[in-house]
This record gives structure tokens, sequence and C-alpha cells, in this order.
């Protein structure tokens, strides 16, 4: 999956500032599955892209930037390229959500599973 950013939507508000609110897709190496009624806050993603947020291997997280009206767009695509990237770093830097997923204890055959 190569989506990585998506802008949901952007607004004007009060106080001089624009807010834009994005869908950030993050790659798990150690997936671990969703409900079967999961969507995407996106509205124009693929089956495909569903898919892969219910098996779990991907991860979306929805998040609200503010910038000051007239910020050029180059700097809002580099701060958000930088906020995915620090994120992401985040992520693949904790225990994996299914590093354990499935593990079992039996005593009667042979304690843990592997």
């Amino acid at each position: 999956m190569a989506k990585r950013i998506i802008v949901l939507d952007t607004s004007a508000s009060d106080g001089g500032f624009v807010t834009i609110r994005t869908a950030f897709w993050f790659p798990l190496t150690n997936p671990i599955p969703q409900s079967a009624s999961l969507e995407s806050a996106w509205p124009g993603r693929s089956q495909a892209e569903v898919d892969a947020l219910r098996a779990g291997s991907v991860r979306e997280e929805v998040r609200t930037f503010q910038f000051p009206v007239g910020t050029p767009t180059a700097t809002m695509k580099t701060a958000l390229e930088a906020d995915w990237t620090a994120r992401s770093a985040w992520i693949a830097s904790q225990p994996s959500p299914g590093q354990y997923f499935g593990v079992f204890f039996d005593p009667s055959v042979s304690g843990w599973s592997t």
C-alpha cells in the first residue's frame, strides 16, 4: 500500500489558521485482524485498502493540524511528512500489538506455544 498521508478536508478557522484533517496510514509488521465492519475515514478508499485495514496490516490515525493562513502549501506538506515520519518511527519502536497474537498456554500438551 503506497498511500501514507491523505488529506480528508481543510477549513479556514477563526483566528487566522487553516485546519487540515488527515488520515495517516502506517504499515504494521505484525498485524492483528480488526472488525469486519471497520471502514476508513477516507471515502475514496479502495476495497484493497479497506481489506488491509481490516487485516490489521495498516493502521489508520485521523489527525488534525493547524497552520497560519498564508503558509505555503509546500511548507504544510513538509510538516505533514515530518509528523508522519516521526509517528511512524515511534510506532515501529513500540512492542508490536500483534507480537503475541495467538500465543497460548496449554499445560496438558507442552505449555506455551511458540
